[in-house]
C-alpha cells in the first residue's frame, strides 16, 4: 500500500530477545509501547530486525481508526477547533487532499509492510490478547492496557460519528483503506507460516 500523506512513516520497531512489535499510530501505541518497554523492549531500526520468538502487531477496526486518526491529525494540524470538529468536512478534505494530514490517518497496511507476525492482537480486545500470549503478567497488562480506554476515544462516540458521516466515510475507505479492510477481515494473512 502506498502512503497517502507526506508524513514520515516509522522505520523502527520495539524488540527484546523474545518479543518484537510494530507500532501503528492510533492502535494503542503508547500503552503497548510502555508495556513492552517494561519487559525490556527497546526501539530498533528496521534494518536491525531479526527473527524473534514472538512478533506482535495490534490491528484496529479501520473505520474507528479513521475517525480517531482524523481527530488526532486535526489536533496537530489545527484544521478546525478541536471542540467543534466537523467530520464531514474533515473527511472531504482527506478524500481530496490526503497529503495535508499526518501519519495518524495513514493506512495500517503502510506500517505492516511485508512483515509476518506470530501474534495479531485485536485493538478492541487488547487487554485480553496480551494476557493470552502467556508472556505478560496480568497485573502488569492491567496497569498499562486499560480496558475502558479501548472503547472510548478523544473524538467522542465513534459509532455516532461514523453513522452521521457514512457517505464520506465509505468514500474515503473505498479510496484509501481497502487493503486495511482486507487485512482486518483476514488477519491470518499476516501470520508466519
Amino acid at each position: 500500500m502506498e502512503q497517502i500523506t507526506d508524513a514520515p512513516v516509522v522505520d523502527h520497531f520495539w524488540k527484546n530477545d523474545d518479543l518484537g512489535w510494530i507500532s501503528i499510530p492510533k492502535n494503542a501505541n503508547m500503552a503497548t509501547r510502555y508495556l513492552l518497554e517494561y519487559y525490556g523492549c527497546k526501539r530498533q531500526h528496521y534494518s536491525q530486525m531479526r527473527e524473534v520468538k514472538k512478533m506482535l502487531i495490534v490491528l484496529r477496526n479501520p473505520y474507528y481508526r479513521l475517525i480517531s486518526g482524523l481527530f488526532e491529525s486535526n489536533l496537530r494540524k489545527e484544521f478546525m477547533p478541536w471542540t467543534n470538529v466537523d467530520y464531514g468536512l474533515l473527511l472531504q478534505h482527506l478524500y481530496h487532499n490526503p497529503r495535508d494530514f499526518d501519519e495518524h490517518v495513514e493506512p495500517q497496511s503502510v506500517f505492516i509492510k511485508n512483515i509476518k507476525f506470530t501474534h495479531i492482537l485485536q485493538f478492541e480486545l487488547l487487554n485480553k490478547a496480551f494476557k493470552d500470549i502467556g508472556v505478560f503478567k496480568p497485573k502488569v497488562v492491567d496497569h498499562f492496557i486499560h480496558k475502558e480506554k479501548l472503547h472510548s476515544s478523544k473524538a467522542g462516540d465513534l459509532r455516532i460519528i461514523l453513522n452521521n458521516n457514512r457517505k464520506w466515510v465509505d468514500r474515503v475507505v473505498e479510496k484509501y483503506y481497502t487493503k486495511d479492510i482486507e487485512v482486518y477481515k483476514n488477519p491470518h494473512s499476516l501470520l508466519k507460516t
